[in-house]
């Protein structure tokens, strides 16, 4: 279950976390943000390829500050990382989602994303933090160290990742 959503420069969102409990509801008036909430959550829960959504508009005010979203768990959730011929378990509680504009194109290629995205969970806190990254104990009791571009939302394998189905505002087109 998700306890909290954080975001930060996201369409009309400078700044704002939301702390959920079991059920919720989003009330407001026209334009104070309850869609920008939803595709918010909606955008850090899809693994899929996002470079290809993301518009100048989603950022806040047009300006170019890196957009953040992040989405905590009530318990923490299990991955499966790769390491060698077997994986290894990684406890987890967020999902972080990070977008900004790309500063330069891509060498040797024609079209660029306009962004570039890290989209990440972030392990537990019973997992070790080294200065590259992270470290658990293997079974015959070696470190398995693994860094942040393990941990991206379209490698990793889990089943725990909650599944956001949005049907946004054209849907009857």
């Amino acid at each position: 279950m998700i306890n909290e959503v954080e975001i930060e420069n996201f369409r009309s969102i400078k700044s704002q976390k939301i702390k959920l409990e079991n059920f919720n509801i989003i009330i407001g008036d026209n334009g104070t943000g309850k869609t920008s909430v939803l595709e918010a959550i909606n955008f850090a829960l899809s693994p899929s390829f996002l470079s290809g959504k993301v518009k100048h508009t989603d950022f806040y005010n047009g300006e170019d500050n890196p957009i953040k979203i992040k989405i905590g768990f009530q318990e923490n959730l299990k991955v499966q990382l790769p390491d060698g011929y077997t994986k290894q378990e990684i406890p987890f509680k967020q999902v972080l989602l990070q977008i900004k504009f790309r500063e330069r194109k891509t060498p040797k290629k024609a079209f660029s994303d306009l962004v570039v995205i890290e989209h990440r969970i972030e392990p537990s806190d019973t997992i070790s933090k080294t200065s590259k990254g992270w470290s658990i104990k293997r079974k015959n009791g070696r470190d398995f160290k693994f860094r942040e571009q393990l941990l991206s939302l379209n490698i990793i394998e889990t089943k725990d990742l909650p599944r956001s189905f949005y049907f946004n505002k054209g849907r009857d087109k």
